[in-house]
């Protein structure tokens, strides 16, 4: 992840999804998680991102959609969260896509 604000960007060290699930994606030829900044938080310093994710380790199970929230001034990475979570904490910073996954 790279922050591209307020001069040179840099990049934040920050990786989004684990070591294990990236083995397991690319042992089983699935694609990568799908992850998408949806807000800028707290005056800009932090991201809301949505990540979706296969149901059982398979995209032909369908997907879900999580989230977490990654601090720009230091690069850290909050705890995933649900989709139900995500709703009742951020649901005016969510868009159209993501509202009506979640609402259903």
């Amino acid at each position: 992840m790279y922050f591209l604000g307020s001069g040179t960007p840099h990049d934040l060290g920050a990786l989004l999804g684990s070591p294990d699930d990236t083995k397991v994606s690319l042992a089983n030829g699935l694609p990568g998680f799908n992850h998408a900044t949806v807000a800028w938080l707290n005056k800009g310093s932090t991201l809301l991102i949505v990540v979706e994710k296969p149901l059982g380790r398979s995209w032909m199970n369908g997907s879900y959609l999580a989230a977490t929230n990654v601090s720009l001034s230091d690069g850290a990475i909050g705890s995933e969260f649900d989709g139900t979570m995500l709703l009742d904490t951020n649901r005016r910073d969510l868009g159209p896509r993501p509202l009506r996954d979640l609402e259903h």
